[in-house]
């Protein structure tokens, strides 16, 4: 860690252009380790499969919500009613930066383990591990500018989206209207190329307002337009990037890859690469990882196990991994008849017991795109918004989502064992 801190940086970022950086914790934090890991964190994971461009990372995300919540909190709306309340700005400011510090590899797409092992663990938990961890160099340097314990844990709540101290700072970080979702609409559909994520936030920003009477952020009903705009600007990045059929495949196949490390690892399966096992034997046994141990994951750390582990002897584990490297996914097209089939040439090589790990039935879901249930989208009709109404009391999306595309249903998915 450097001793002295430069007074301001700038950067250049494809979605928000020039990035100015003028506070100096942030500088700091920007710096760490810890922060530096998010440069080899994929923000879509292997969505990149599907859309090569899609390559962009945590680190840029982070930075891009930083950006956002500094440009809205220097509204004349924020810094009127926070006037006497910098410190809690910042705070804010601070928190956007750091909200996505506990991703693990591969981002979301790495949460599927704490399912499988049954663990109520998320990124969101491992980022206030970080941040008030005495060992990690993110808490050290929130020390180092004063930051009390309570309001770190503040920064901490509002991540996790459930902080009681101000609930409108908090919404800029979690909410159904977040600086989060604002910057990842922009920039996944800008390294996607698509253009249907596109958000009016100029708009959204110097339209927002502060509802003194009701402690809550609104808009004034002019707006509706352009938040609706947003609402499914979200909804058709679920619809076509997010739950596109390459990137659920790409989650199945390491649904099953971990679900076999995991049954051979209970099992007790004599491994080769012991090393390779040794760094994430914690999650396989349940535990939480320690943080130093933590920050050495990232997408390239875990590629290189998943590489170590081809070489395995045993066939279904080798095989599962392969795949990772020749973009062997999982597919939903088969017929009834294909899968006996399929079944059957399987059963030539395994037992029964292992078809689990290459047949995988799958319930989709919807995106919702807005709900009242929780921290609801206002607006008001006068400028002091001392009379609130919710979104749906203007637009309603029900019946938006009553077509037979949106429908659920079970799916079945298979990997090709050519």
């Amino acid at each position: 860690m450097n001793n002295q801190t430069e007074e301001k940086i700038i950067i250049r970022d494809s979605v928000h252009g020039n990035i100015i950086v003028d506070d100096p914790v942030a500088i700091e934090i920007i710096n760490s380790s810890e922060f530096q890991r998010l440069r080899n964190i994929s923000q879509l994971a292997n969505i990149q499969l599907a859309f090569p461009s899609a390559t962009h990372t945590r680190f840029s995300h982070c930075l891009g919500v930083y950006h956002l919540i500094k440009k809205i909190t220097s509204t004349k709306v924020f810094l009127n009613f926070y006037k006497n309340k910098p410190r809690q700005l910042l705070i804010t400011r601070v928190a956007g930066l750091l909200h996505d510090i506990g991703h693990g590899p591969f981002s979301h797409t790495f949460e599927i383990v704490y399912k499988i092992t049954n663990v109520a663990y998320t990124h969101e938990n491992y980022s206030r591990m970080i941040i008030q961890s005495k060992d990690s160099n993110i808490n050290k340097i929130l020390k180092k500018y004063n930051f009390t314990n309570d309001e770190i844990d503040q920064m901490c709540k509002m991540i996790e989206g459930n902080s009681e101290n101000d609930n409108i700072l908090s919404s800029l970080v979690s909410s159904q209207l977040d600086m989060d979702r604002l910057d990842y609409l922009l920039r996944d559909g800008y390294h996607t190329g698509v253009n249907y994520s596109n958000v009016d936030v100029e708009f959204l920003i110097d339209n927002i307002k502060i509802s003194k009477k009701n402690n809550s952020t609104f808009f004034p009903t002019k707006a509706i337009y352009a938040v609706t705009s947003f609402l499914l600007a979200r909804f058709f990045m679920h619809i076509q990037i997010y739950s596109h059929h390459v990137n659920i495949g790409f989650d199945m196949l390491f649904s099953s890859w971990f679900q076999r490390l995991l049954d051979l690892y209970n099992n007790n399966y004599a491994f080769k690469y012991k090393d390779s096992l040794k760094t994430i034997e914690p999650f396989l046994k349940k535990e939480k990882v320690n943080i130093n141990k933590y920050i050495e994951l990232n997408d390239f750390t875990l590629m290189s196990i998943i590489k170590n582990f081809t070489h395995e002897e045993d066939w279904t584990l080798s095989y599962l991994s392969k795949c990772f490297f020749n973009r062997t996914i999982f597919r939903n097209k088969i017929t009834k008849s294909e899968l006996e089939e399929y079944k059957n040439a399987l059963l030539k090589r395994l037992d029964k017991e292992s078809l689990k790990y290459f047949i995988i039935e799958k319930k989709s879901t919807i995106k919702k795109i807005y709900t009242n249930e929780l921290k609801p989208i206002y607006f008001s009709e006068n400028e002091k918004g001392e009379v609130l109404n919710k979104l749906d009391e203007y637009i309603k999306f029900d019946n938006f989502i009553d077509n037979k595309n949106f429908k659920s249903n079970n799916i079945c998915y298979t990997i090709n064992i050519n």
